[in-house]
């Protein structure tokens, strides 16, 4: 299984605890984080030690492609238009080189990227 679809089955899971959790009985809830709880720790345990030994550069670019996951349905909700898109793009990729962030730079592209 690929790290975007163990990502995927993790935030499921975690979706679906928080609704047992929410809405479910008590009992139910316990049951299913009884169950889903070994796995979560384990997975967890090892996302902790891939980032521990992984280089700079990689941290760098894993958090660049969340940012800009997460951008990109930001983008979709609110209708940015597509230069605004690409200033902050650029920030991102800036990110994925690991490259320094001016804070010139982010407070630009902050301003600049508000719908």
């Amino acid at each position: 299984m690929n790290a975007l679809n163990r990502s995927r089955l993790l935030d499921q899971t975690l979706a679906e605890l928080r609704r047992l959790k929410e809405q479910g009985p008590t009992t139910s809830y316990r049951a299913a984080l009884q169950v889903a709880a070994p796995g979560l720790l384990e997975e967890l345990l090892e996302h902790q030690d891939k980032m521990e030994i992984a280089p700079n550069e990689q941290v760098c670019q894993a958090v660049a492609d969340w940012l800009w996951l997460r951008l990109l349905g930001w983008f979709q909700t609110n209708n940015v238009p597509e230069k605004q898109r690409e200033e902050l793009f650029r920030l991102v990729e800036s990110v994925h080189a690991g490259l320094p962030l001016t804070n010139e730079r982010l407070t630009a592209s902050c301003i600049n990227s508000r719908p």
